[in-house]
């Protein structure tokens, strides 16, 4: 995202995701990056919520993360899969440290 020539504006942010590490999990993109992130869900309402509320960030240049999916996302996560996850390792590969499992995070979208 530190390139010259990055041209994204903002962050759908996948729900199936964001069911293991939350809100929380995204919280870097605004934080670090300046760029608006919105959680998710896969069905049309919510898909199309989660587009008005990034394009909404975008135009009142508001960054932050918001979830569009709360009936799943919670802003903690899923504490006892991240313990599974932390503990135990991803299946993408091990994930010792939970401050290492953004890379895995990414790898799962």
């Amino acid at each position: 995202m530190a390139m010259d020539d990055f041209a994204v504006n903002g962050f759908l942010c996948p729900g199936h995701v964001a069911t293991i590490i939350g809100e929380e999990g995204f919280r870097f993109l605004p934080e670090e990056y300046g760029m608006p992130a919105v959680i998710g869900g896969f069905e049309p309402d919510e898909i199309l919520l989660a587009v008005y509320l990034l394009l909404k960030q975008i135009a009142e240049n508001s960054p932050r993360v918001q979830n569009a999916y709360p009936r799943a996302v919670r802003p903690e996560g899923n504490r006892m899969a991240q313990k599974v996850l932390w503990t135990r390792g991803s299946a993408s590969g091990s994930c010792p440290a939970r401050r290492n499992c953004r890379a895995a995070a990414a790898a799962a979208m």
